[in-house]
């Protein structure tokens, strides 16, 4: 309980940023989602996806919404459809991270696991 509410509370002392949800325990990644109101079932990369996507869903419907100005009738949402992935936003240790942190990573970040990326140093690349 204690590590939860440490890893809560260090995540969102660090902004709540959606690529930092890996940092997360299973169980406050299960409570974000029943707070988000999405599917709370699954593995931990499971409910980082879905709270990436959710989180930037809402994100790309804020913008949409909150636009405005000369450029209002014009499309943004191509733009928003994909979160672009920052570099700063990827820990610098990934060959020390275990592969089920690498996963979570990659989720946290949209970022689409390759096929047949069995080995750490194929999922790093």
């Amino acid at each position: 309980k204690q590590e939860e509410v440490a890893a809560m509370a260090a995540w969102q002392f660090m902004g709540s940023e959606t690529g930092e949800l890996w940092r997360l325990t299973l169980p406050a990644l299960t409570k974000l989602c029943v707070d988000s109101g999405i599917d709370a079932a699954g593995t931990k990369e499971d409910l980082i996806g879905r709270l990436a996507k959710h989180r930037n869903q809402q994100q790309a419907g804020h913008l949409l919404t909150t636009g405005g100005g000369e450029d209002a009738d014009e499309d943004p949402a191509p733009s928003a459809k994909r979160t672009k992935v920052v570099r700063e936003a990827i820990p610098t240790n990934l060959h020390s991270m275990p592969m089920d942190q690498l996963r979570a990573v990659c989720a946290a970040n949209s970022i689409p696991l390759p096929k047949g990326a069995a080995s750490k140093s194929h999922l790093i690349k």
